[in-house]
């Protein structure tokens, strides 16, 4: 147990030594906040500007006109303009949309890039939907005909989902488990790289392993060093999400007021998260020790980090109520999964106990694939 605090001492004390990894793993304190806050500026800047003035291009001025004007009543400042190239107007920001009128009806051009052109669309296309209404009011009252029977086509909206209990926990609901595999699995990689790898291709690592030291107290020592790195790389990046919301009324369009997580669901958070930090540890920690050299580790890393990467991207707006009992023995899919049930509230035990206890299972066999490997060194074999 000494040997083991002594060499874990070491290797932290040399990796805060380092002060360009510290200041990468900080910048994200700085930069998601920057990011979002930049986001949302830009939402207001286009709602905003289409409060000024929403500017459209028509080939038919007469058809539009009942569209132009009910937006006029309802106090959209509108105004219709001539353009020889409409569609490249568009997409340089002149105008916020195309409206056309023919044989068909109403056609809106508009950039999907574009957040104002995007925002324009829904003002002009509830103004299309609110005129149809009341052109259909119109003609039933001017043929002495009761328009009662269209209130049987309104409709209200009911949100039963676990998320809508928790106010703006849906939105982290469906970015939250994504980025985080994403910021585990990513954060250790340079430390884990060092400590292994890079002090095979330096040399250090065998002249240590030369003095006849135990070797599992300096492999588990090396390998938590890792995981405390990934810890704090993955707290640093939650928290840098965290200023972001406290910063920001809201994000990405959704409120943050309602956003927060009860005590257990804080301490399910740090349970999973800490269990799937243990896991990434001990892969890349094994990962590296394997390779020959920083660049073929790198490669390896690399590699295994594009996993979760592109895993929680697909599995972002995965359904927790469908998810099978099977699921949870899939590594990364089965943390996202209970991860988005942690957010919302609504944690299935079965679902829980298989995932952390399988995410821990699978890591302590990559540990001792890794610790397996470190006694394979044939050269310095007693």
């Amino acid at each position: 147990m000494k040997k083991f605090l002594i060499v874990l001492k070491k290797e932290l004390l040399d990796c805060f030594r380092d002060r360009r990894s510290i200041v990468m793993m900080i910048l994200p304190l700085l930069i998601f906040p920057l990011l979002l806050t930049f986001y949302d500026n830009q939402i207001e800047s286009a709602d905003e500007s289409l409060a000024e003035q929403l500017v459209l291009a028509t080939n038919d001025e007469a058809g539009i006109a009942e569209v132009t004007d009910f937006l006029i009543f309802n106090d959209v400042n509108v105004e219709v303009v001539k353009t020889d190239d409409a569609t490249t107007d568009l997409k340089v920001g002149k105008i916020s949309l195309i409206l056309n009128k023919d044989e068909n009806g109403y056609h809106i051009i508009y950039d999907q890039n574009s957040i104002k052109s995007t925002k324009a669309v829904n003002i002009v296309g509830s103004a299309i939907e609110a005129n149809k209404t009341a052109q259909i009011y119109a003609v039933l009252n001017l043929y002495g005909e009761s328009a009662e029977f269209l209130s049987d086509y309104n409709y209200t909206f009911e949100d039963v989902s676990a998320s809508s209990k928790d106010g703006g926990n849906s939105l982290i609901s469906i970015l939250g488990p994504m980025l985080i595999v994403m910021f585990v699995a990513t954060g250790g990689a340079g430390i884990a790289l060092d400590l292994f790898c890079g002090e095979k291709e330096r040399g250090s690592l065998e002249g240590i392993l030369a003095t006849q030291i135990n070797r599992k107290p300096l492999y588990l020592a090396k390998t938590i060093t890792v995981f405390i790195f990934v810890c704090f790389s993955a707290l640093i990046s939650v928290g840098g999400y965290i200023i972001s919301f406290v910063l920001n009324d809201e994000v990405m369009g959704t409120s943050t007021k309602g956003i927060g997580l009860s005590t257990t669901q804080t301490l399910l958070f740090l349970l999973v998260t800490g269990i799937f930090a243990f896991f990434t540890a001990a892969i890349i920690s094994m990962l590296s020790l394997s390779a020959k050299s920083v660049k073929e580790g790198s490669l390896r890393i690399n590699l295994f980090t594009l996993i979760p990467t592109v895993v929680g991207g697909a599995s972002m707006y995965m359904e927790t109520g469908n998810v099978s009992v099977a699921t949870n023995f899939i590594p990364i899919i089965n943390v996202i999964n209970i991860l988005k049930a942690i957010f919302i509230n609504a944690v299935n035990t079965t679902h829980l106990l298989i995932t952390v206890l399988s995410t821990a299972v699978y890591g302590i066999a990559f540990l001792l694939v890794g610790y397996w490997l470190i006694n394979s060194e044939k050269v310095l074999n007693k």
